[in-house]
């Protein structure tokens, strides 16, 4: 719904220049394009630089059991 209003109130053509080529978009599928690169950067981001690495850190290289659910508890 976000997405038909902000494409019926944005209707001017609008320039865009990517060193290579050079088109005109309307006003509002430019908003929505740049949108939605930012969430998919964000998102890629966040799996650099939370998601992955707490993976990396739970998962203890060269362990040798099979089970990857048993937990070892030390002695008291």
């Amino acid at each position: 719904m976000a997405g038909l209003t902000l494409g019926v109130l944005n209707t001017e053509a609008v320039a865009v220049d990517l060193l290579i080529a050079e088109m005109a978009v309307p006003t509002g599928a430019l908003m929505l394009g740049c949108f939605a690169l930012g969430v998919i950067c964000g998102l890629l981001l966040y799996l650099l630089l939370f998601a992955m690495p707490g993976r990396l850190r739970r998962r203890p290289a060269g362990s040798g059991s099979s089970d990857s659910r048993s937990i070892t508890l030390p002695d008291a």
